[in-house]
């Protein structure tokens, strides 16, 4: 904690600071999948690139409205601020409060600019307020950070019915965003792994390749492999932390230009129409007695018989680690006979091993500061759930 003395010793800046593209421009910490905090080096030339690529995809006046719903620990909010100043729109940052349901806040500010985790769009469905036609002022639809699902983009279409609706992905190792997919009507009719819409092709000046565990390159459509990332946004590695940065930052023979390329740890396929679907990360499938499973195609599964509702399947562990059972949370109260009804429906789609050994109702999803699902603690609570 800095002190009053300690303020009066700073040394004042009377002239901007002249800085060079490969100073550090912020470092944001970030937990991602292991829940062990890593600070990121982003560079000032990484996050000029991300600008310089968005900027053509996105036609508006100066003057419009950008939503602002991202914490600023949470990196979406470094693309929210600098774009919108970028283009000369007007940045609306939303109260805790509103983001709860923002729906109103959204007609009251005629926000042009949307930009949120899917979880947030999903509790307007999930209170009723994502009706048709209901954000007319909205030109451009932008979800992030989670898997977005088509059932979801359909809704929030109908709600927003003049506007591009996408879906971006990028961790903050790649500076925000690196992909991006505009979702179509035709979206309806392809058959996405467990519903999720792609997260597409490349922003300019970055290159994606998929590789085996061999890190191989993968050229076949529908062949999973981890998502490896090179180009201009991608970051400089972890903060006093070489050990990690030489793990996750690295170079590959096949690469004749020697470039750096980010391992996302994300499990990947290219489909027919050449763009890139997320299937997971590597380091969340589970296992039990011996057979290994995405939580995301169980949940797909539980989605699909409670239509308008979310499920979200944690696992319970024993001491050492090893997968007991299944827990699932659902925002729709289920009875026993709902259950068994659930229970024979997903029996083509999924093996009675891999069916959620508890049902729990929850009506509001915790989220973490950043707004994603707070995974961790709903996996914390489901061991008492279990003991019951």
């Amino acid at each position: 904690i800095k002190t009053a003395a300690d303020l009066n010793n700073l040394n004042i800046i009377k002239e901007p600071v002249t800085v060079r593209p490969s100073d550090n421009i912020y470092v944001m910490f970030t937990s991602g999948s292991t829940g062990k905090p890593k600070g990121v080096q982003v560079m000032h030339s990484n996050v000029a690139s991300l600008i310089i690529s968005l900027d053509p995809i996105y036609v508006i006046e100066p003057g419009y409205n950008s939503s602002q719903t991202f914490d600023l620990s949470f990196d979406p909010s470094v693309c929210d601020m600098f774009l919108t100043w970028y283009k000369g729109g007007c940045l609306c940052v939303l109260s805790e409060e509103e983001l709860y349901c923002p729906s109103e806040y959204i007609t009251r500010e005629k926000i042009n600019f949307w930009h949120s985790v899917p979880t947030l769009a999903n509790n307007i469905n999930r209170l009723g307020h994502l009706k048709d036609g209901v954000f007319q002022s909205i030109k451009y639809s932008i979800f992030a950070g989670e898997p977005f699902t088509v059932d979801l983009a359909n809704n929030w279409a109908r709600a927003a019915p003049n506007s591009r609706v996408e879906n971006r992905y990028g961790p903050t190792e790649l500076t925000v965003d690196v992909t991006q997919h505009i979702f179509t009507p035709d979206d309806n009719y392809k058959n996405y792994n467990n519903g999720i819409l792609p997260i597409g092709t490349a922003f300019t000046n970055q290159r994606l390749k998929i590789i085996n565990k061999d890190d191989k390159i993968i050229s076949k459509n529908y062949k999973n492999g981890e998502l490896v990332v090179s180009g201009s946004q991608v970051t400089k590695g972890y903060l006093n932390d070489n050990k990690k940065t030489n793990q996750s930052f690295v170079r590959f023979k096949w690469d004749k230009n020697n470039h750096l390329w980010y391992r996302t740890g994300d499990l990947v396929l290219l489909n027919q129409d050449n763009n890139i679907e997320c299937i997971g990360r590597i380091d969340k499938q589970i296992k039990i007695s011996g057979r290994r499973i995405e939580l995301g195609e169980i949940e797909a599964a539980l989605r699909g018989q409670i239509k308008g509702y979310d499920a979200i399947v944690v696992p319970c562990k024993n001491k050492r680690g090893i997968v007991q059972s299944l827990v699932a949370y659902v925002t729709l109260d289920l009875s026993d006979e709902d259950i068994r009804v659930i229970r024979k429906s997903c029996a083509e789609k999924l093996e009675d091993l891999f069916f959620p050994k508890k049902f729990i109702y929850i009506k509001d999803i915790p989220t973490t500061i950043s707004g994603k699902i707070d995974r961790v603690l709903l996996e914390k609570k489901a061991i008492d759930y279990t003991r019951d």
